[in-house]
Formats: structure tokens, C-alpha cells, sequence
């Protein structure tokens, strides 16, 4: 009997040892898919909180984006107004400079109108001359001379 317990020990020992071996290795690929699932979901939920913290971050910085431009308009308002205010006088101060401009050519040639005249008669103070013979009585015509008044001629010197 001897012989038949080694023999079955020789034998059934690695069967069972395999049997073993088979089981552990079953339970073993179990727990690795277990495992390489926990990791998959963790992994997939660091994903998803890292999305949601990049919309976080994402959203706060439009949220201060969108304070910056209402900041923004609101200084550029006052800032726009009064730049129209300021072109609106600049366009005032054009058009008098414009007027003042006409004015000035009005000005001018008004002034040479009067110089020219003011020439034009000196002119003829300068030609014009008292005709002393004929506002005297002239001894040797008579007093028919005499009761003429003073004329004046435009004569040349």
C-alpha cells in the first residue's frame, strides 16, 4: 500500500496542486479585472473632476473677463462722452475760425477799397484847383464878372 499512496501521492498532488494553481490564477485574473475596473472608474472620475474643476476655473475667469469689460465700458463711457463734447467744440472752433477767416478777407478788401478812394481822392485834391480868375472880377472885363460866383474848375497843375 505503500506503493499506492506514493503512487497517489505522486499523482494527485500536482493534480490538485494545478487545480489549485488553476483556482488561484481564476480568482487572481478576477481580482486583477476588479482591480484594472476600480482603476478605470477612478481614473475616469479624475477626468470628470478635472473637467469640472477646468470649468470652474474657465467660468470664474469669464466671470472676471466679464467684470474687466464692465469696467472697462464703464470707464470708456465718461471717457467717449467726453471726446464728443471735445470734438463737438473742436468743430464750433472751426466754423468760428472760418468766420473769423471771412471776417478778416472782408476786412481786407474793405481796406483796399478805402485805400484805393482814399488815392482816387488825393488824386483829385491834387488836380483840383480854384479858378481864382473867374471868382474875382476881372478889371478889364467889367462887372459882369463880377456878379458870378466862385466856380471851380478841375484842372490839371
Amino acid at each position: 500500500m505503500r506503493l499506492g499512496r506514493q503512487l497517489a501521492c505522486s499523482v494527485g498532488f500536482p493534480i490538485v496542486t494545478s487545480g489549485l494553481l488553476v483556482l488561484a490564477i481564476f480568482f487572481g485574473l478576477g481580482a486583477l479585472r476588479s482591480s484594472k475596473d476600480d482603476l478605470s472608474a477612478k481614473t475616469s472620475l479624475r477626468g470628470k473632476v478635472r473637467d469640472i474643476s477646468l470649468q470652474i476655473v474657465a467660468s470664474r475667469a469669464a466671470a472676471g473677463m466679464r467684470s474687466t469689460t464692465n469696467h472697462v465700458t464703464t470707464t470708456m463711457v465718461p471717457i467717449s462722452v467726453t471726446a464728443t463734447e471735445q470734438s463737438q467744440a473742436a468743430r464750433e472752433a472751426a466754423s468760428s475760425a472760418s468766420a473769423l477767416v471771412a471776417g478778416m478777407d472782408q476786412m481786407d478788401s474793405t481796406a483796399r477799397a478805402l485805400l484805393e478812394q482814399a488815392v482816387n481822392l488825393e488824386a483829385l485834391v491834387a488836380k483840383s484847383i480854384v479858378d481864382d480868375a473867374r471868382a474875382r472880377p476881372d478889371p478889364q472885363r467889367g462887372s459882369e464878372a463880377a456878379g458870378r460866383s466862385p466856380s471851380y474848375s478841375l484842372g490839371r497843375r
